[in-house]
């Protein structure tokens, strides 16, 4: 039996897209600096808990999606923008190599 739905469905836009990629590079970044941010205690604060609080900074805490829910779409968008770049420039590649064999033949 699946889980029930407590909330619509959210249609994410290319806005809100761009918005979660923005918040996944600031934290990674922020994260990855010399200096991270920590807890009271020491311990470092993690991706997901600065993801959702940049989310929430940017006034999109009303959707109330998960840090989870936001990790998942940056996830999402991070493979197939990486999938589809990575299949641009072996396409170019081999465009050239088929061009410059043309020429070659005529």
């Amino acid at each position: 039996m699946g889980r029930l739905r407590k909330k619509p469905k959210i249609h994410w836009t290319e806005e809100m897209n761009n918005l979660v990629l923005q918040c996944r590079e600031k934290a990674l970044k922020l994260l990855n600096s010399e200096d991270p941010p920590r807890y009271e205690n020491g311990r470092k604060i993690g991706y997901m808990r600065l993801l959702k609080d940049f989310w929430e900074e940017l006034g999109m805490e009303h959707l109330e999606l998960t840090s989870q829910n936001l990790r998942d779409q940056a996830a999402a968008l991070d493979k197939s923008i990486g999938s589809v770049a990575g299949n641009i420039e072996p396409r170019r590649q081999r465009a050239k190599e088929c061009g410059r064999a043309r020429r070659e033949r005529s």
